[in-house]
């Protein structure tokens, strides 16, 4: 049986995300994929995938699915309003950060966060959109993949959806699980226990560990003052290639004129007005602009819930400190990968 979600309201900004395209920066296209690959990967885990399996990246405002079949969701990354109805029955929070068995003709609306910008929905067997480059992801700015989630989009799972569904619903203990929905048969079940998320506790300023670009040398003590000094405003105009900060204009006159070298995610460059830009997964893979910060890999999750008016500031560290907050970030997907075995026996 094919498995089938329509959606009804695509939310402002609803993408088909996986781990992205790793092999192909010799071509010029960076990896792209779910802003936050941990918090996907975690997803797909609560509902028995290869955490390579392609879900759901929303933003912003979520969108409204409605379930043609019975189906397992994790929704994992901010926390986001959701609610599960199904026919005119009254609603219910959808719970998050644990698996979710959804009924055939329910409904779920994802609106808007509470805190945060992003999250990421997994579904048993994998959203089954066309593989391109090695990868299901849309990369919007180089216009692959599955650009546009519109009203009426139709979204297929893969082969093993529903068998996964029910090895799931098999696997949440009778005594451990939740009927939300007073429905007969229940509109959805999930277990009471969820995964811990202390992802943005200092919302909506983000605290952003970095460590000195190729170029930082070339700011003076009182530039510097300022870049680790100032709540940079996060501009409307930011999207999934970087992040454009508003705040006072660093002094540029001292900076080198540089021919375009590589640069990944995380880089910190600084155009000529003087105004940080943070790249993002969807990065042009060379840039022209003086790299003066990196940010450090354990710092991308919190840096994918940076919205527009929220702020950031940058926190320097060294490479030690750098090294230690990617081991600890290690330890804690072992950790969570492990706490799902013994919940669910992956």
């Amino acid at each position: 049986m094919v498995c089938a979600i329509r959606v009804e309201q695509p939310g402002l900004l609803t993408t088909i995300q996986d781990q992205g395209r790793r092999n192909y920066l010799p071509s010029a296209l960076s990896r792209g994929g779910a802003q936050d690959a941990a918090a996907l990967a975690t997803a797909n885990l609560l509902v028995g995938n290869d955490e390579s399996a392609a879900g759901l990246e929303i933003t912003g405002l979520g969108p409204t699915l409605f379930f043609e079949h019975q189906a397992c969701i994790a929704c994992c990354g901010a926390p986001v309003k959701a609610s599960l109805s199904v026919g005119k029955d009254h609603s219910s929070p959808l719970p998050l950060h644990r698996p979710v068995i959804i009924s055939a003709g329910a409904t779920i609306r994802f609106a808007h966060f509470l805190r945060g910008f992003r999250a990421w929905i997994a579904f048993a067997g994998g959203i089954d959109s066309p593989v391109l480059l090695e990868s299901r992801s849309s990369h919007l700015a180089a216009e692959l993949g599955p650009l546009h989630i519109t009203a009426k989009t139709r979204l297929t799972l893969g082969p093993k959806a529903a068998p996964q569904t029910q090895q799931v619903a098999l696997r949440i203990q009778p005594g451990d699980a939740d009927n939300a929905i007073s429905m007969s048969p229940a509109a959805m079940i999930a277990p009471r226990w969820s995964l811990a998320s202390h992802l943005l506790d200092e919302w909506p300023v983000l605290t952003i560990r970095v460590v000195p670009g190729r170029h930082f040398e070339y700011l003076a003590d009182s530039e510097r003052s300022v870049l680790f000094g100032t709540r940079w405003l996060v501009e409307p105009r930011s999207n999934r290639q970087g992040l454009a900060l508003s705040g006072p204009a660093l002094k540029t006159s001292e900076m080198p004129q540089i021919m375009s070298e590589p640069v990944r995610f995380g880089t910190v460059q600084l155009p000529s007005g003087g105004k940080p830009f943070v790249l993002m997964s969807e990065h042009q893979t060379t840039g022209g602009y003086p790299r003066i910060l990196e940010v450090i890999s354990a710092a991308r999750p919190l840096l994918a819930q940076a919205s527009p008016e929220s702020r950031i500031v940058f926190l320097p560290v060294d490479l030690a400190q750098a090294k230690e907050r990617s081991a600890l970030g290690l330890e804690d997907q072992l950790r969570t990968r492990a706490a799902l075995k013994e919940k669910l026996g992956w």
